[in-house]
């Protein structure tokens, strides 16, 4: 405050030096008070700004920082007629809203941005008809969820589910029934509790039901959670060949996650609720060899290949007379039978060809058939020829 005053006087005085002394000195006295005024006023705003300014910044810091949060966005509706579908949309599209905090009189245009295909067809064609029609175009959310509703919702949801639990059959894994079950189970809301542990209990095959009972199941929370803990068994074939001891499907070694461990000759079960070992065996029994194999003959090949079945074939290829090479047993079995039938060298052409007598001989005293021809039907036939 005392340099500014001490400015202020310095300036009145190079004022005075150019334009000479001042007639009137009561002039300069109220000039003076004017600017004395106007610095105390500019005090009380400084300080007035400063207390707002403190204020502000304890209120910051009292604050607890909020991380951003990115609102994942809605997927998309293309008109699907599912119960599901269409309420899980208007489901996601609410709580989008909450969490980006819309506005209640947007939040019909963004939902009309996230429908695709026949769902967006149908709002073009709907805001067309009404803007013809000369009617108030759909604006709010509460009513585009109801036209919504009545156009993409099945009316005849209940019904539909209650159908497909009378066509529901445990033909699989117990899991797979439990999933399909309770999907069903989501559009029926109307069904006594009793009923729903009848209609589940029902569809599963005898044994998974003793199993059930044996844990005395009361209501259906209870009953898909032991359901779902069951152990079932399933069948698998065992073929050796050669170096192949097992042969499984991909969609058995998927489901049940199975690592296959030849070293401990067995596999291995990686479930997460109940993992286990189950050991291997050997179709000859430790430390014993294989008998003698069966023969496949050409007939049998030639009727498989026809039926379209998987058909393995080996042979004996690039056999050298000065090479000793191991044969298998019943290879080498054949071939010490019918070593007399082999000749040493084969012929180096064809023998001759016969004449066919084609004259039938007549016997006598012997009476011909009179019972008619056999005749094949046609589905004989066609087995045979197969």
């Amino acid at each position: 405050m005392v340099s500014g005053n001490k400015e202020i006087r310095e300036r009145l005085s190079s004022l005075e030096s150019l334009l000479g002394a001042v007639s009137d000195g009561e002039d300069v006295c109220n000039l003076v008070a004017k600017i004395f005024n106007l610095e105390a006023n500019m005090e009380q705003i400084q300080e007035s700004l400063m207390e707002e300014m403190a204020t502000m910044t304890s209120n910051v810091e009292m604050k607890p920082h909020r991380p951003v949060v990115r609102v994942p966005k809605p997927k998309s509706f293309g008109g699907t007629r599912s119960a599901k579908e269409l309420k899980n949309f208007l489901w996601d599209m609410e709580q989008h809203f909450v969490v980006a905090k819309v506005h209640e009189t947007k939040k019909a245009t963004i939902t009309s941005m996230y429908l695709v295909g026949d769902a967006k067809l149908w709002w073009r064609t709907h805001m067309v008809d009404d803007a013809n029609a000369g009617q108030h175009k759909i604006d709010t959310w509460d009513r585009l969820k109801k036209e919504m509703k009545d156009q993409f919702l099945p009316g005849n949801t209940s019904w539909l589910a209650r159908d497909g639990l009378k066509r529901l059959k445990q033909s699989g894994f117990v899991q797979n029934y439990v999933k399909e079950f309770s999907s069903l189970m989501l559009d029926i809301q109307n069904m006594f509790e009793e009923d729903k542990l009848y209609n589940f209990l029902y569809s599963l095959q005898p044994w998974v039901q003793v199993e059930l009972q044996r844990k005395n199941v009361k209501d259906l929370p209870s009953a898909l959670v032991a359901a779902d803990a069951v152990v079932g068994k399933t069948n698998m074939m065992v073929i050796p060949f050669e170096d192949f001891q097992i042969i499984m499907g991909l969609n058995f070694l998927r489901k049940t996650k199975i690592v296959s461990m030849s070293h401990l000759e067995g596999v291995m079960v990686m479930q997460e609720s109940n993992p286990y070992f189950v050991p291997g065996m050997h179709p000859y029994g430790k430390g014993q060899k294989k008998g003698k194999m069966g023969i496949i003959y050409a007939m049998s090949l030639e009727k498989g290949l026809k039926r379209g079945k998987i058909t393995y074939f080996a042979t004996l290829i690039n056999m050298k007379p000065d090479k000793n090479v191991e044969l298998p047993v019943g290879v080498k079995d054949i071939w010490s039978k019918l070593k007399d039938m082999m000749p040493s060298k084969l012929p180096k052409r064809l023998p001759p060809r016969r004449n066919v007598d084609h004259k039938i001989e007549f016997i006598l005293s012997v009476v011909p058939p009179v019972s008619s021809p056999y005749r094949m039907s046609p589905l004989e036939l066609t087995e045979l020829c197969k």
